[in-house]
């Protein structure tokens, strides 16, 4: 792993991702901007994407990691938890040649890597822990959870989050198709061989048959 302190007048690729659709991106974005005034930024967003999701199921950080490579670029997150909360964070950053900077840890190295992705690993697992607790303590207190207003409304917001994730992740699946594609593989059994190769999962976290390829192939309109 290489770090940086920064500079202008250059090009990078931006990661910023938030865990629930109620957040959004516009802190990391700023604080990016602001250390890189005059950059050239290619952003890669993902909103409502867990960090304890394995990178494999994460085509957009294989895409700006692919794309850091190829540009020969920074990759700039804002901390390394947008990285992810899992043990794979400390194994690409030992493995990784890249340059990587991480905003909120300017003088990162190995030893502090790793002390920051356990700590963030823990804090997943806790955070887990804490809201599987008090989910059990509300329902043996008989109280009813969820929302039990505007049923309808949220049903209705639901749908449409549920709707654009797919299709963001589908737009994103596409990409990795093309370059599928780009080898020489272009039956759609071949393709699917190609991505449960690769270790990339459907939306749904399945593997993929030719039905599911053909299905996102129709929803991005190829």
């Amino acid at each position: 792993m290489r770090t940086m302190k920064g500079n202008i007048n250059m090009k990078i690729v931006a990661l910023v991702r938030v865990s629930t659709d109620k957040q959004d991106v516009n802190n990391q974005k700023f604080a990016i901007e602001k250390k890189y005034p005059n950059a050239e930024i290619m952003w890669f967003e993902e909103p409502g994407v867990s960090g304890a999701k394995k990178f494999q199921n994460r085509p957009v950080l294989q895409d700006a990691i692919r794309s850091a490579k190829k540009q020969r670029c920074p990759l700039v997150v804002y901390s390394l938890s947008r990285l992810g909360r899992t043990y794979e964070v400390g194994q690409f950053l030992e493995t990784t040649n890249i340059t990587v900077d991480v905003l909120d840890t300017p003088n990162l190295d190995d030893a502090i890597a790793g002390f920051h992705v356990a700590i963030n690993r823990l804090e997943r697992i806790n955070i887990s822990n804490r809201t599987k607790a008090a989910l059990a303590r509300l329902k043996a207190e008989g109280k009813l959870l969820g929302n039990r207003t505007n049923l309808d409304v949220v049903r209705v917001r639901g749908h449409e989050t549920s709707k654009a994730n797919a299709d963001q992740y589908a737009k994103n699946i596409s990409e990795i198709i093309s370059g599928i594609k780009a080898t020489g593989i272009n039956t759609l059994a071949g393709l699917a061989n190609a991505l449960n190769d690769r270790g990339v999962k459907t939306y749904q976290d399945k593997v993929w048959y030719p039905t599911t390829v053909k299905n996102v192939l129709e929803r991005v309109g190829v």
